[in-house]
């Protein structure tokens, strides 16, 4: 059994500590020059979530792509998480968080 942790609504897998990584700000506008409605969607969706004050995400963007998925990381420091940061790895199959020592 996998360990989860619950953020604000979202399971993530918990998959072990990373050292402090710096996450590529890109838009989903700098890799792809028209975005199907699917994509634009999904980025938004997570654009939205990550914008809550209560997460203190102070870098998100696309890490990876290529003409079919793409790969969101994001650096969040939840309230209610006891101070921990976590690196977020979201892929259309899994929700990964990292915790940063």
């Amino acid at each position: 059994m996998k360990n989860t942790i619950n953020i604000k609504g979202i399971n993530f897998e918990l998959c072990g500590t990373t050292t402090r990584n710096v996450v590529k700000q890109r838009s989903l506008y700098d890799v792809y020059a028209n975005p199907s409605e699917t994509k634009r969607n999904i980025w938004y969706g997570w654009v939205r979530w990550f914008d809550q004050p209560e997460l203190h995400c102070w870098e998100y963007g696309v890490s990876s792509y290529n003409s079919n998925f793409f790969t969101i990381n994001a650096i969040i420091r939840p309230d209610d998480m006891d101070g921990k940061e976590y690196l977020l790895v979201i892929t259309a199959s899994h929700n990964r968080a990292y915790e940063m020592v």
